[in-house]
Formats: C-alpha cells, sequence, structure tokens
C-alpha cells in the first residue's frame, strides 16, 4: 500500500505493508522516501509517476 505525509514543507511517500496474523491486522511501515529530489521537482502528479515509474523496478523488480 502507498500513502503519503507531509512534515514542515517536506512531502514524503510512504510504502507499508498491511495482512492478518491470528484473526489479527498488522501493519508495517517498509519505507519512505522524500517525493521531490530534484530542483525541478514539484508535488504534481507527473512528478509522483516519474517517482513510482522508478521506486517500483528498483525496490520490488515490477
Amino acid at each position: 500500500m502507498l500513502d503519503g505525509m507531509m512534515h514542515a514543507s517536506e512531502h514524503y511517500i510512504a510504502r507499508l505493508c498491511c495482512f492478518k496474523k491470528d484473526g489479527e491486522l498488522v501493519t508495517g511501515l517498509l519505507g519512505m522516501a522524500p517525493l521531490t529530489n530534484e530542483p525541478n521537482d514539484d508535488l504534481s502528479a507527473r512528478t509522483l509517476l516519474e517517482f513510482l515509474a522508478k521506486m517500483l523496478p528498483r525496490d520490488y523488480g515490477v
């Protein structure tokens, strides 16, 4: 699952896991990274798409 958060003026995207174990919901933070890494990045859908296009193959091989 992907989610986002903001701290001060920094925006982050988080990768989370959710599953059931013994009937109980378990959640965990797998990783978090700043959404804007380059000077020309902004908070647009284009920047998010480019971020995911780099992150998903690198981290998950998809």
